[in-house]
Parts: C-alpha cells; sequence; structure tokens
C-alpha cells in the first residue's frame, strides 16, 4: 500500500509539471473574454434595440470617449515595468465594461420584461462613465494583478457602480426601491471617481501581500 501510494505522488507531480509547462498563463484569460463577450452580444440581442435619439449630442459622447480612452489610458502609461501592457489592457477593460455597464444599466432602469430597452446614447454615455470609474480603480492595482484577476475584477465592480449611482439619485430605476439621497453631484465626483477610487483601494488591499510597503515594487 506504501509502495502504492508513493507511485501514486510520483505520478502526480509529474501531471502537475507537465500540466503548468503546456498551459499558457494567458489561456484562462482569452477563454473568459470569448465566453463574456458571446454572452453581452446574446443579451444585446435579447433586450435591446438601437434608436437614434437627437436630445442628446454626439460631441458629448465623442468627449467623455476620448477622456477614457486618451487621458485614462497614457494617464497609466507611466509605469516602467507595465507601461505597454497597461495601455493595451486600459483600451481593453474599456470596451469590456461599456459592454457590460449598457446591459446592467439599462436592465435596472427598465427592467427585464416584454418591453425592449431602447439602446440610445444617453444609455451609452453613462455606460462611458461607468467605463472611466473603472479605469480610475484600474489604475490602483495595474501591476499588482493579471490580467484574467483583473478582467474579473472590472466585471464585478459595474453592479456595484450601478447601484452606488441608484443610490445617489444620478439614475431612476424601475426595479430597485432605494432612498435617493438626491445629491447634486456636478462632473460625477462622488459616483464616479470617489466611488472608483476606494473601490481601487480595498481590491489593492485584498491582492496585497503582508509586509509590502512603498519601498517594494509592487
Amino acid at each position: 500500500y506504501q509502495t502504492n501510494f508513493k507511485m501514486f505522488q510520483k505520478q502526480s507531480k509529474s501531471i502537475k509539471i507537465v500540466f503548468s509547462k503546456n498551459v499558457h498563463p494567458l489561456k484562462g484569460f482569452s477563454i473568459s473574454l470569448f465566453i463574456l463577450t458571446i454572452c453581452f452580444l446574446i443579451c444585446y440581442y435579447i433586450f435591446f434595440k438601437y434608436e437614434d435619439s437627437h436630445k442628446f449630442s454626439y460631441s458629448e459622447y465623442i468627449q467623455v470617449g476620448g477622456m477614457g480612452i486618451i487621458g485614462m489610458g497614457f494617464l497609466s502609461s507611466f509605469l516602467r515595468r507595465y507601461a505597454y501592457s497597461s495601455l493595451g489592457l486600459n483600451y481593453l477593460m474599456f470596451c469590456m465594461i461599456i459592454l457590460e455597464s449598457t446591459i446592467v444599466i439599462g436592465l435596472i432602469t427598465y427592467g427585464i420584461g416584454i418591453q425592449i430597452i431602447p439602446l440610445d446614447f444617453r444609455l451609452l454615455l453613462q455606460s462611458q462613465y461607468c467605463a472611466v470609474c473603472g479605469l480610475i480603480s484600474m489604475g490602483a492595482v495595474m501591476g499588482r494583478l493579471s490580467p484574467h484577476q483583473l478582467l474579473w475584477v472590472m466585471m464585478l465592480e459595474v453592479p456595484f457602480f450601478v447601484l452606488n449611482v441608484v443610490f445617489i439619485g444620478q439614475l431612476k430605476s424601475q426595479v430597485l426601491q432605494l432612498p435617493a439621497l438626491k445629491s447634486v453631484d456636478v462632473g460625477g465626483g462622488l459616483y464616479v471617481h470617489v466611488f472608483g477610487a476606494y473601490y481601487g483601494l480595498c481590491i489593492s488591499y485584498l491582492f496585497s501581500k503582508r509586509g509590502t510597503g512603498s519601498s517594494h515594487p509592487k
């Protein structure tokens, strides 16, 4: 029995070594990215219908998008070790957060039912604010998390962001009946910058190793 147990231990170790050599570290990231994209596209096909809105200007939409892609993107490229990767991940996370936040904000605002959610510039503009909030949080954990971890952390932030916006009173919901603060938030200081900063700090605290201080490279 002991000899069989030792042989089993040797075989399990060899299997782990082979598995770690053959599997690429970004394989899980690519699989998760593919599955999330397919799920988002299915939700867009089922729940949404594009509508041209004349109340909101296209220039406002472009300005917020430029702030997220160009401003926040190149702002995170100051890291010496992660300059190129942070810029690429910034663009990718910006697109993925917009895809998810459009679905979450639309379902929270209009509800899940027979009604088709109108996909207009107003909804896309709110999704861009959510994406900017995610990029602010990503700046606190840049270089500490792998792309796979960063993807799921950003996807997890979107529902909490929407709950925060509904609670502050910047978004009217037919599903969630929360007591709104009805605060005047000029420029999105509360629900974009403050929430994104504190969410990034919480994630940084959870993923930081013990004993790491300002002298640690990560």
